[in-house]
């Protein structure tokens, strides 16, 4: 599926270390795009987290020796983005790159940023599938046609950057470029080096999130790595990506701020206790299964409470961030959403995100929305 390492033109950040002074730098959450099984946008993943609709069609699962089944699963469709581009800059972009893109231009789209310079903004994403597609397309080229006879379009996409390069082509962002590839902690160890260029000066604005593309080799090494287990309480795959527009500046009234950030960490050092919304969905459900101990402030119902708005997702953590980042806003944007936004004295106002690599080390962040009128 991928080889476990990342890709960059910028190096990522030590895991969970930052410079003590350039800690105190506030890093705010200025947009938020997404595209998934719930739709496009802020205002359908809200929609999708009241409605609960549960998985939106069916996939390929490949069983081995031939055999096709289908489940059901989060598709994602990110047609929109040819609304926006037009077909015609959009013909050498596959849909791992197009899903991709269409996130990151609704994050700055979100956050009012559209015309930010473009040589000040970075990009850095996680993945723990990778470019799944184009990859085994391209070696199946190799083994049908030889190496000569192989496409070099497909080749191009293969690589773990590639569809970040296709994403920074397409968005003209001209500053840091990271793909983290790992099938565990990868969204943790971006956003701690997106946190990491920011409180440095290396960016003045960051995208960071995350991307899967589900292919029917993934229905088929999820079903091996679960087999015999009760396949009913398994959270449906999905697909989509998700990306935050992080600037390091102050937070205006009823925006969310990073007040921590961490990865690869023990149970020890996380402490989500005083988060009012805790989601820990990053990884598989086997991995926090048979995590002991956990750390504090996460219980059973948060586990994967978004797996039934996007699906289960490597780096599912990412679309935690987003999801509860969308809640912990909407009361300020109600006007805009028409949806109902509670009280002051009732809406949540911190959020706790999480994720493990099933072996006791966990990626986190924390984040508080800035009270109204403070």
């Amino acid at each position: 599926m991928n080889d476990g390492k990342s890709n960059s033109s910028s190096h990522a950040h030590p895991p969970g270390k930052v410079d003590a002074a350039a800690a105190k730098t506030p890093v705010t959450i200025r947009g938020v795009g997404a595209v998934g099984g719930f739709g496009c946008g802020r205002a359908e993943l809200l929609r999708a987290c009241r409605s609960r609709p549960g998985p939106n069609g069916e996939l390929e699962a490949d069983m081995g020796e031939g055999k096709v089944r289908k489940i059901p699963g989060f598709i994602a469709a990110p047609s929109p983005l040819k609304e926006i581009f037009g077909s015609r800059r959009l013909r050498h972009l596959d849909r791992f790159s197009r899903m991709t893109a269409l996130a990151a231009y609704l994050a700055l789209e979100d956050g009012g940023c559209l015309d930010i310079d473009r040589h000040t903004l970075a990009i850095a994403m996680a993945t723990g599938h990778g470019a799944n597609h184009t990859t085994f397309r391209f070696i199946d080229d190799c083994m049908l046609f030889g190496d000569r006879a192989a496409s070099p379009l497909l080749f191009s996409g293969a690589g773990h950057s590639g569809v970040l390069s296709n994403t920074t082509i397409l968005l003209d962002i001209r500053g840091g470029l990271l793909t983290v590839c790992q099938p565990r902690l990868a969204f943790s160890t971006a956003l701690t080096t997106a946190v990491g260029w920011l409180r440095e000066g290396r960016s003045r604005a960051v995208l960071v999130g995350g991307a899967e593309e589900y292919i029917p080799l993934v229905g088929y090494v999820r079903n091996r790595l679960t087999a015999g287990k009760d396949q009913a309480s398994k959270p449906a795959p999905g697909e989509g990506a998700c990306f935050l527009l992080l600037t390091a500046e102050p937070a205006k009234p009823g925006e969310c701020s990073l007040v921590t950030v961490a990865g690869a960490v023990g149970a020890e050092d996380v402490d989500l206790c005083r988060c009012d919304i805790v989601l820990a969905g990053g990884g598989c459900r086997s991995d926090w299964n048979k995590t002991t101990p956990r750390p504090r402030g996460v219980d059973r119902q948060g586990l994967f409470a978004g797996a039934n708005i996007f699906g289960e997702l490597p780096t599912g953590m990412a679309f935690d961030l987003a999801l509860g980042t969308v809640l912990l806003t909407e009361r300020s944007r109600a006007g805009n959403s028409g949806v109902a936004a509670g009280s002051p004295e009732t809406a949540p106002s911190s959020l706790g995100c999480v994720e493990t690599d099933g072996a006791g080390r966990f990626g986190m962040a924390m984040v508080e929305r800035t009270k109204l009128g403070e």
